[in-house]
């Protein structure tokens, strides 16, 4: 008897190992399911999900009313002031107009970044200007003004829209200036 005694320690020192290892690995995999039908036990390690949780992102719809001021000045510089308006559920983190390149100048923003190929020789085709923030977005039922002086020979339909997010944003149509190559007449910046 003597001679089974340290082979059963062997034995048990490898089951216990083994348990060691397969408890290891259920824990690192992130669960278990044990399903029991009739008299067999049945172990699945479910794997832990490698996708983040989803992030509640907020409801409602982008909506503003754009409200232009065009003046033109003298030698030929036009002044654009465009009141965004919140208007819908959501803020307004964004607001841009599309249009041809032209050079534009003494940019208006309330403390937002901004580009497009109007400002300072940017290469955005189509794209005039944009505005855009992360921390300080237009809330519902308020209003911002954006605008530059520009150096062109009229105005031309234009298209702009405005945003938050990932959420789909809103277009309407406005005025802006007409194609220029007309270099700037102060700071693009």
């Amino acid at each position: 008897m003597e001679e089974h005694l340290p082979s059963t320690r062997r034995l048990i020192v490898v089951a216990l190992i083994a348990a060691a290892v397969l408890f290891g690995l259920v824990i690192a995999m992130g669960g278990v399911t044990i399903t029991s039908p009739s008299s067999i036990a049945v172990v699945t390690v479910l794997p832990t999900p490698k996708t983040a949780p989803p992030t509640t992102q907020p409801t409602g719809q982008v909506k503003g009313r754009v409200t232009l001021s065009v003046q033109r000045l003298a030698a030929g510089t036009w002044r654009f002031r465009y009141t965004v308006h919140d208007t819908g559920t959501l803020p307004i983190a964004g607001f841009q107009v599309n249009g041809p390149t032209a050079n534009l100048y003494h940019i208006v923003n309330p403390g937002w970044i901004f580009f497009g190929s109007g400002v300072c020789g940017q290469k955005h085709p189509g794209l005039l200007i944009y505005w855009s923030t992360n921390s300080t977005p237009i809330e519902p039922g308020k209003a911002a003004t954006f605008g530059f002086d520009v150096k062109t020979r009229g105005t031309i339909h234009a298209i702009y829209s405005v945003s938050y997010g990932t959420s789909a944003p809103e277009f309407g149509s406005t005025r802006g200036p007409a194609a220029s190559s007309i270099p700037a007449a102060g700071s693009c910046h």
